[in-house]
C-alpha cells in the first residue's frame, strides 16, 4: 500500500520501466514511487490541485492537468520544472504529449484543446469546442506518427 497524499489521488500513471509509478492529487503535489517496495522516490509540490497527468513516449518528462490554468513540464528523474507557460482561460483537465515528443495537447474547462509546441513554448493553434459554437469556417489536419486528425480551428497563433 502506498501512502502519504493527503487529499483525493486523481491520477497514476507508471513509468514506461514498470518499476516507478507517479501520482497526482489534490494535496497538490506529484508523487512518484518505486513499485518493487513502495518507498516514495520524490515529491514535487505545487501551487495548484491535479486533474491528471501524462508523461513522454521515452518517460523523460511529465506533464500535469491543474486548477491554475498553466501547463507545466518537469522533468522526472530531477524532478525540475523544465517549462511553463499559461495559455487557457478555465481549469486545465488533460493533458497528452503527441506520439513524436515535438508536441502536447490540453483540453481546458474553456473549451478549447491547444497543440503547443515543446521546443518553442508556443500555442500552434486552438481547436474549438465540438458544438460549432466559436470555431470558424476553417479546420486544420494535425497529423502525428501518420495519423491525421481534423480539427475546427477557433484561431491560428503564429
Amino acid at each position: 500500500m502506498l501512502k502519504g497524499h493527503t487529499a483525493i489521488i486523481s491520477f497514476l500513471v507508471f513509468l514506461p520501466d514498470s518499476r516507478s509509478l507517479i501520482s497526482s492529487s489534490y494535496d497538490q503535489s506529484l508523487r512518484i514511487w518505486c513499485t518493487r517496495d513502495g518507498s516514495l522516490k520524490r515529491i514535487i509540490n505545487y501551487t495548484s490541485f491535479f486533474f491528471s497527468l501524462s508523461l513522454s513516449q521515452d518517460g523523460r518528462y511529465m506533464t500535469a492537468a491543474n486548477a491554475d490554468k498553466s501547463l507545466r513540464i518537469w522533468d522526472v528523474r530531477t524532478g525540475r520544472l523544465v517549462m511553463s507557460w499559461m495559455g487557457h482561460s478555465e481549469n486545465i483537465w488533460s493533458t497528452v504529449f503527441v506520439p513524436n515528443g515535438k508536441g502536447l495537447l490540453s483540453g481546458s474547462q474553456d473549451k478549447t484543446m491547444k497543440y503547443w509546441d515543446v521546443n518553442l513554448g508556443s500555442t500552434l493553434n486552438v481547436m474549438a469546442d465540438p458544438s460549432g459554437t466559436s470555431a470558424s469556417d476553417k479546420s486544420e489536419n494535425l497529423t502525428f506518427e501518420g495519423h491525421t486528425v481534423r480539427f475546427p480551428l477557433r484561431k491560428q497563433i503564429s
